[in-house]
Formats: C-alpha cells, sequence, structure tokens
C-alpha cells in the first residue's frame, strides 16, 4: 500500500506517526509469523533535512561571530548582526503555516539555501555603521549616514535574487507543487532579511555598537586601514581595481568570456 500526503495543507511527519501508531494496534490482531513494515518512509528524510537546517543556522551563527569579531573586533557588532538570522527563520516559518505549507524536503532545503543570504543584508549595514563611527562619528549619526548611502544597493543586491525566486511560484504541474514552496520560503526569507537589515539592525546597533573611544576591544581603533590581515588585502584590491577600471574593454571581454564558458 502507497500512501501519499496531499501537496497542501498535509504533514509528512504527522501522517508517518498516525500509521505507526495504526500499526502498532493492528499488530496485535495480526498471527505472530506475519510481518508489517515500511519499505519507504519520506519523513525520515524530512527528519533529517530538519537536522540539516538546525546545523546551518548554527554553523551559520558560529562563523559570523567569528568573521565579525575578527574583522571589528567588537561583540556589539556581531551581536547587531546575528540576531537576523534566528529572526529571520522564524518570519519564514510563519509565512509557512500562513499559506498551508509543511515542513518537506523543499521549505527546509529553501531555508537552509536562504541562511547564507538572510546574513549578508545585516553584516553589510552593521560594517557600513562600524566605519562610521571609527572615522568620529557618533553612533546615531553613524546609523543615519551609513545606512543612507548603501540602502538602494542593499535593495537592489537583496531584489536580485527574489526576482530570480518568484517565477518558480507560478510552474504548473508538479514541478510547480515542489517549486512553489522553495520559492516562497527564499523569497520570504529574504525580504525579511532586507526588512530586519534596514530596521532591527539600526536599532540594536543604536544600543549595543560603542564610541570611536571603545569601539575596538574596548579601546580606540588603532588604524582605518583595518589590522595586518586586512591591509594587504586592501592594497591588493585597490591595485588590481585601479588596473582593470584603466582597461575597461579588456575587463569587459574578460567578463563576457567567463560569462559564456559558465
Amino acid at each position: 500500500m502507497n500512501i501519499r500526503a496531499q501537496p497542501t495543507g498535509s504533514s509528512i511527519l504527522q501522517i508517518a506517526s498516525d500509521l505507526k501508531a495504526q500499526l502498532a494496534e493492528l499488530r496485535r490482531t495480526l498471527p505472530p509469523d506475519l510481518e508489517v513494515a515500511f519499505y519507504y518512509d519520506q519523513s525520515l528524510l524530512v527528519k533529517e533535512s530538519v537536522g540539516s537546517v538546525w546545523e546551518s543556522i548554527i554553523v551559520g551563527l558560529l562563523l559570523a561571530v567569528v568573521i565579525l569579531y575578527l574583522f571589528l573586533k567588537n561583540w556589539g557588532s556581531v551581536l547587531t548582526a546575528i540576531v537576523v538570522i534566528p529572526v529571520s527563520v522564524l518570519a519564514t516559518v510563519v509565512a509557512m503555516f500562513a499559506a498551508r505549507l509543511t515542513f518537506n524536503l523543499m521549505t527546509l532545503g529553501g531555508i537552509a539555501a536562504a541562511i547564507g543570504l538572510i546574513i549578508d543584508d545585516a553584516i553589510v549595514v552593521v560594517e557600513a555603521i562600524y566605519t562610521k563611527v571609527a572615522h568620529g562619528e557618533s553612533r546615531l549619526q553613524a546609523i543615519k549616514s551609513g545606512l543612507g548611502e548603501i540602502l538602494h544597493p542593499l535593495i537592489g543586491s537583496t531584489l536580485t535574487p527574489v526576482v530570480v525566486f518568484i517565477p518558480l511560484a507560478f510552474l504548473d504541474g508538479l514541478p510547480g507543487v515542489f517549486f512553489r514552496s522553495l520559492a516562497l520560503t527564499m523569497v520570504v526569507a529574504l525580504l525579511t532579511s532586507l526588512v530586519l537589515a534596514v530596521t532591527l539592525t539600526p536599532s540594536l546597533a543604536s544600543i549595543f555598537l560603542r564610541d570611536r573611544e571603545h569601539l575596538e576591544h574596548g579601546h580606540t581603533p588603532k588604524t582605518e586601514d583595518g589590522g595586518f590581515v586586512m591591509r594587504p588585502l586592501t592594497r591588493l584590491f585597490e591595485s588590481t581595481l585601479a588596473k582593470a577600471l584603466r582597461r575597461r574593454w579588456v575587463t569587459f571581454l574578460t567578463c563576457l568570456a567567463i560569462g559564456c564558458s559558465a
């Protein structure tokens, strides 16, 4: 007997749990030499996917903490950025329930894939505010000027993957059933991260981010050019960018060739 879950409004985990309870009752009435068992249980894959999503969240948080602290050397900046991940995931789950979607391979895959993108907006905002504070601006002025400089690029960079996933929600047939869940979870997670980056992140920065005199390890930053790792990387980037801008056509043709070969 093959039992399938409905595309919407049904939970694979709940169906599997109910079936196991029914089989336990049925085994009591069957002869001892008759065995009834599952030959395929998709709920096991869903449970593994749930574990993978939690693993992605935890690993993403840990990596974000380490990278942010290594570059910014300020725990207030770290805390301001990482709050976005659990809040965005929670908002995505709420949107799933509102759309009568359940946890399955596509929705969980969408959440897991969005984890790496969710933190990007918050990191960009925190870094912009941190840079302004490092240059001597007050926290509130740094939030205003830093967010004003990056707001339009931030919106554009977030909406670009959103417009890629939106058409997947309008596919017909079986592909539409699968990719609609993926598209919804990805779009909701990305839009939520954008909203949080321009609202919650600046609010938290005004509370947790310290002034310039206590910005780096509780002291004034020694230099505005970064540490021993960032300084050579910055110089390499500046020289490479200058050469690329001097030879615009070569840069354009190189990028075009790389794009065509991909």
